[in-house]
């Protein structure tokens, strides 16, 4: 939210007023010293009032994501176009698109302050995740040794029989590949 309110930032008194339905004065002055401290936020004194500007660093992380939900929402626009238009190579086309834009934005914002870009990146993900994961991924195959890797890792962390069916399920994927 400081960050939101650019480079003049905001008086202490106006964040505790806009924050007091949510928390506690306490609680707000108690988290602003650890912004603070964390160097995400300066405090500036000036003409007898408090103000709390977002560090540079942090704001420079702000305008990285905004760009890059531009970015993500102009893609987004694209493939619906597409799907609207019933046109599947330029939808899949635009998936792939969507894909290198969110892999980009990842990359890019893992950065200087990924705990507070990320997190924001992820809720926008989300419902992209939950409308399109199955059709985002659905052309990519693996190699066989990276096949045999992933068996190796869904043993170790789910279990034996875990594993076992994802590799009955793997090996009738591929008995119908090659028929």
């Amino acid at each position: 939210m400081i960050s939101r309110t650019g480079p003049n930032g905001i008086t202490v008194d106006k964040l505790i007023e806009l924050m007091i339905p949510l928390e506690t004065r306490e609680s707000v002055l108690k988290s602003l010293e650890e912004l603070v401290f964390g160097g995400y936020v300066d405090v500036l004194g000036e003409s007898g009032s408090v103000r709390v500007v977002a560090s540079k660093s942090v704001r420079t992380s702000m305008v990285a994501l905004e760009l890059h939900k531009l970015i993500i929402v102009k893609k987004l626009q694209s493939l619906r176009s597409s799907v609207e238009s019933k046109q599947e190579n330029e939808a899949k086309k635009c998936i792939k698109e969507l894909s290198e834009a969110l892999g980009n934005a990842f990359l890019s914002l893992s950065g200087e302050t990924p705990e507070l870009t990320i997190p924001e990146l992820l809720e926008l993900i989300r419902p992209i995740r939950d409308r399109l994961g199955s059709v985002m991924g659905s052309e990519q195959t693996l190699p066989l040794d990276l096949l045999k890797e992933l068996i190796g890792l869904v043993s170790k962390y789910k279990g034996d029989t875990e594993a076992k069916i994802l590799e009955n399920i793997l090996q009738k994927e591929q008995h119908v590949r090659d028929a």
